[in-house]
């Protein structure tokens, strides 16, 4: 696997978690949910929402974006946003915009239920808005918890 591009540029104020592309991030990324919750000042439930979106996310990205070994880097920035804090999720794999997924079809038998497939409509559900763009080498996602 080829390098990383260079990472993207750091919105004044913002703080910065710059991952590995292994699921060892995990803990590092919840540790500073925790820590931006607390500096933001979120409600329970928006710290709660933060830490979920992030993993739920951060997960598919290592799963499905960088799944050769080899280097990778998944920035997530946090900046205030009128009374909450926005997210903007960083990625160098190829593109990929979760938000043209479709929804999942409501089962009616438990022989139809299947694991996977629930956790981008899980993160809409959390998210108080949610946006994606590709710029340059970078998949973008920005997000807002729920509160």
């Amino acid at each position: 696997m080829s390098q990383s591009p260079e990472l993207p540029p750091q919105p004044p104020g913002a703080e910065r978690c710059v991952l590995n592309g292994d699921y060892s991030a995990l803990a590092n990324l919840s540790a500073w949910c925790a820590r931006v919750a607390d500096t933001y000042q979120l409600t329970p439930r928006s710290a709660h929402a933060l830490d979920l979106c992030l993993c739920e996310l951060v997960t598919n990205i290592i799963d499905y974006a960088y799944p050769a070994a080899g280097p990778a880097s998944i920035v997530v920035d946090a900046a205030p946003a009128a009374d909450t804090v926005e997210i903007t999720l960083w990625d160098a794999g190829p593109e990929f915009n979760p938000l043209e997924q479709a929804a999942p079809l409501a089962l009616t038998e438990l022989s139809e239920v299947r694991i996977g497939g629930l956790g981008i409509d899980l993160v809409r559900k959390f998210t108080r808005q949610l946006s994606y763009a590709r710029v340059g080498a970078w998949n973008r996602l920005r997000f807002s918890p729920a509160g």
